[in-house]
């Protein structure tokens, strides 16, 4: 059993331990291959990419595994062989996969832009305050002009 090929927006991966996708990078194809010279027709291949869906997917006959706009996180590619009537027994092989967040997607942005919205509240609240209290000492002092007046 080996991972034979992996393309990050049809393009090969050159480093085989760890697959990096940039916050741009959308598509992400995992090819990978098994062979049994004692009964190539009873040996199934299953996967999982634990953190996106952590159940083991059947392999089709193309024996890839295909992911599109993967959200940005730590993910761990497997893949193991068994035999069609027997379930696998583990012992399979992995791929960690790093998706990159954007900079809009970072946690420190979040943080900033919560704060930032906040701050602004507090100053339009602060600004109708104002407005309101220099309204309230406009009218005291038209009030007052007009029971003197009287």
């Amino acid at each position: 059993m080996a991972i034979e090929a992996v393309l990050v927006d049809g393009i090969e991966n050159e480093r085989a331990d760890l697959v990096r996708l940039q916050p741009d990078q959308r598509r992400l194809q995992i090819r990978f291959a098994g062979i049994s010279f004692a009964a190539p027709g009873r040996l199934q291949l299953r996967y999982r990419l634990l953190g996106f869906d952590n159940q083991w997917q059947a392999a089709d006959s193309e024996r890839s595994a295909n992911y599109t706009n993967l959200a940005p996180g730590q993910y761990r590619f497997e893949v193991e062989a068994g035999w069609r009537d027997a379930p696998a027994a583990g012992g399979g092989i992995g791929l960690d996969v790093a998706v990159l967040a954007a900079w809009h997607q970072r946690l420190s942005v979040r943080i900033a832009a919560g704060a930032g919205l906040l701050a602004l509240l507090a100053l339009l609240g602060w600004l109708r305050l104002r407005g309101l209290r220099l309204r309230e000492r406009e009218l005291e002092r038209e009030g007052w002009r007009a029971r003197r007046t009287i």
